[in-house]
């Protein structure tokens, strides 16, 4: 596996979150003909990919000189970027970041204190504020963290550090037929 223990990331993920292909071969195909990734076979493990040839196109990198990585120096390299499309169950889970704090009402914009352990996807909240009622799917975390039951997990990308274009997004939603939005956290094996 390429090096994403203890490894910061961007995830996409679909909107909706009862979406998942029903060929994730079919779906990874797409995503190389879109340039995000590429099929070619350099010893990865399943479900980790090459980026494709259009993906420096396709993310948005800040500052004025950012250094990316997206080959390996020789095949016990780890430390480049990546994508990886996990295996992920079709139920949604909360993944976070270690940044993340509690989320926001997307209403007032206020912060709702919540036990980040005990939420799903479907608990319904009440902000104290100003009495909305949600679910907790429907919480703005600020890009550091989100409910996820299908994914695409690019390694080595900081928070805020690269940012998907509205093309990417777009061009996903295309193959797809649901919304994209991503957030960033750091890679474990729960992704």
């Amino acid at each position: 596996m390429p090096g994403f223990s203890n490894t910061q990331c961007l995830v996409l993920h679909p909107t909706d979150l009862n979406y998942f292909p029903e060929d994730v071969n079919a779906f990874t195909s797409k995503c190389e003909k879109i340039g995000l990734l590429s099929l070619e076979d350099k010893g990865l493990d399943t479900g980790y990919y090459l980026t494709g040839e259009n993906f420096l196109q396709q993310i948005t990198f800040m500052g004025c000189s950012p250094y990316l990585k997206i080959y390996p120096d020789d095949e016990n390299d780890t430390d480049y970027c990546s994508v990886y499309i996990p295996a992920t169950s079709q139920t949604a889970e909360l993944i976070t970041s270690k940044q993340a704090r509690c989320p926001f009402c997307p209403q007032c914009k206020k912060a709702l204190p919540v036990d980040m352990s005990t939420l799903v996807a479907k608990t319904k909240l009440s902000c104290p504020n100003c009495q909305c009622h949600l679910r907790a799917n429907e919480l703005d975390w600020r890009r550091n963290a989100g409910f996820v039951n299908f994914a695409i997990v690019i390694s080595h990308i900081f928070p805020k550090e690269a940012i998907p274009t509205e093309g990417l997004l777009n061009g996903l939603s295309q193959i797809t037929g649901v919304e994209w939005k991503y957030f960033y956290t750091e890679f474990s094996e729960d992704i």
